[in-house]
């Protein structure tokens, strides 16, 4: 499978998608349902991380698909946000109209993975503070 996906934490607060080869939409959609699935059952904010570093190219209408998925994320109301790690610039260019689609703090780039914990880690503390 060129898409897998797994919780990156102990407490279940983080899934990481890891993207190991070219791969369709149809596909993130396939496991995109599995982990919404998975989430679905839990009462807390859950945030995602997007590692595409092993792959250089997004399949065509990426940036009206990935709009459109987190739009409509299905474990809503405890979807967090969404973090890209090792984006390319043909990537980077999608996830930066994204962003200026999306609600502010709904997409985030990272550098590489250390990048995307520091990123939840701070959303996560904020949202504590908030309670």
């Amino acid at each position: 499978m060129p898409i897998e996906w797994r919780w990156y934490d102990t407490q279940q607060r983080v899934i990481l998608f890891r993207f190991l080869k070219p791969w369709t939409p149809e596909e993130f959609y396939k496991e995109n349902a599995v982990a919404s699935e998975a989430a679905r059952p839990h009462q807390h904010i859950i945030d995602v991380i997007y590692d595409v570093t092993e792959v250089s190219i997004a399949p065509r209408n990426s940036i009206s698909n990935t709009v459109n998925m987190l739009r409509r994320e299905s474990w809503q109301p405890y979807r967090g946000a969404a973090i890209v790690v090792g984006a390319g610039p043909g990537v980077q260019m999608i996830m930066h109209v994204a962003m200026q689609i999306l609600p502010k703090g709904a997409l985030y780039l990272a550098k590489d993975l250390d990048h995307a914990q520091e990123i939840v880690d701070e959303l996560q503390a904020n949202r504590s503070n908030d309670d």
